[in-house]
């Protein structure tokens, strides 16, 4: 105990305390707003970009037969993620423009699963420096993972219905209008700095 106090009394004990300042609304912004998302402003872009064309250009028609077999939808969205090369970031809009056209929640999940997880040029390093037995490994453990709890998600919220918001009114929220501002303003302010 003598020990611990001597230890206590030291510049060493008290210089740990002072580490920790606690806290910070300040600091929590600035990470958020400028650290960070300047970091994943581009991607985050460039997924924005990929799930309007998609929700804009592709039509409902097309898509819906297709999402009507969730194991049909599953496999198809493992083909189409796969060969990609985009980020956990770049996924999330274009997971919800999925959504948005009707794919059920599993088959998003199987996009964000396995999107970022594999891609043309992982899958070559992995089969020229592990062989081809590595690389069926790695993409079947990927695909069956990726299918089985997409499907549980599926069956979680089986009467769960998702609400289109951009068919029940054109007209959004000045929360809506706000934070789209604050985004692309950001967006546009990094892309500029970058320049």
């Amino acid at each position: 105990s003598i020990n611990n106090a001597e230890c206590c009394s030291t510049c060493s004990c008290s210089s740990e305390k002072q580490e920790y300042q606690g806290f910070s609304i300040q600091e929590s912004l600035k990470y958020a707003y400028v650290t960070l998302f300047k970091d994943i402003y581009f991607s985050l872009f460039i997924g924005i970009l990929i799930g309007a064309m998609f929700t804009t250009f592709v039509p409902k028609e097309m898509i819906e037969p297709l999402f009507a077999y969730p194991f049909l939808t599953y496999i198809a969205v493992l083909i189409i993620a796969m060969p990609l090369y985009v980020c956990a970031t770049a996924s999330l809009p274009i997971a919800a423009a999925f959504i948005l056209s009707g794919m059920s929640m599993g088959g998003a999940f199987v996009f964000l699963s396995a999107g970022p997880a594999t891609n043309s040029v992982t899958m070559g390093v992995v089969a020229s420096m592990f062989g081809k037995k590595s690389l069926f490994i790695y993409i079947g453990t990927i695909s069956i993972l990726s299918i089985l709890f997409g499907y549980l998600l599926d069956l979680s919220f089986t009467h769960l219905e998702l609400i289109n918001m951009t068919e029940m009114s054109e007209e959004y929220s000045v929360v809506d209008t706000i934070s789209s501002i604050i985004l692309f303003g950001l967006i546009f302010y990094y892309m500029l700095r970058r320049r």
